[in-house]
């Protein structure tokens, strides 16, 4: 009895340990687009300073 209880915990653990997984990888796909949108902002600033605007 108790080796099925361990059985059903470990896919337990499993299945959350693949959830935070995915989760990471969002969250830095998240950062990563957020990283160019500021780089995109600063060359688009350094643009208008350029410009004399």
């Amino acid at each position: 009895m108790s080796s099925l209880k361990e059985e059903i915990m470990l896919r337990k653990a499993k299945n959350i340990f693949k959830l935070s997984a995915l989760q990471l990888q969002i969250s830095k796909g998240f950062i990563e687009l957020s990283m160019k949108n500021i780089k995109s902002i600063q060359s688009i600033s350094l643009w208008f300073k350029n410009k004399n605007y």
